[in-house]
Parts: structure tokens; C-alpha cells; sequence
């Protein structure tokens, strides 16, 4: 959110990730039809 307002801003924004998808360590498992919250 904050590198959306400052790119809108005009200033220039780069978001670097540390691991292969967004989100930090959270993420959330779809496991036969449950919702599944791991990385905490």
C-alpha cells in the first residue's frame, strides 16, 4: 500500500521480496476445502 501512494506520489518505488511469493512468511493453504494459515 505505502509504495502504491508514494508511486502515485510520483516518486519512484522499488519493492524488493525475499521469498518466491508476496506476503512474507503468512500464507494461507487451501487443503480439501479448508483454509489453512501457516508462518506465524
Amino acid at each position: 500500500m505505502a509504495a502504491k501512494v508514494l508511486n502515485e506520489a510520483g516518486f519512484r518505488v522499488l519493492v524488493l521480496e525475499g521469498f518466491d511469493r508476496i506476503g512474507g512468511r503468512a500464507t494461507t493453504t487451501n487443503k480439501e476445502g479448508y483454509l489453512l494459515d501457516r508462518g506465524f
